[in-house]
């Protein structure tokens, strides 16, 4: 089972629930983007498992959901993408995901 949790920018507000890093579910696997375009976290799907081919099977094709554009990057550094203020993990909510 993966985990999303609730990030908070102290500086401007800004909330999302994501993954934070790539992480790992039963039949997929997921990692948290940022869109250059529009500024937003959001989560995608990276690979997912094939039980015909029994591998995991790369997905090639990642956009943003809010812009449907593909310039996106990984999420690593932590900032917020609206401010650049370290973003912070609120422990309070975790969902579990699969």
């Amino acid at each position: 089972m993966g985990q999303k949790y609730r990030y908070i920018c102290g500086e401007c507000g800004y909330k999302t629930i994501i993954v934070g890093q790539k992480d790992r579910g039963f039949i997929s696997i997921q990692n948290t983007f940022v869109c250059t375009d529009c500024k937003i976290l959001f989560d995608a799907e990276i690979q997912i498992y094939s039980d015909t081919d029994d591998k995991w099977v790369d997905k090639n094709e990642i956009v943003c959901p809010t812009c449907k554009n593909d310039k996106i990057e990984v999420w690593e550094n932590k900032v917020c993408p609206k401010c650049s203020t370290e973003m912070l993990t609120d422990d309070s909510l975790m969902i579990l995901w699969d």
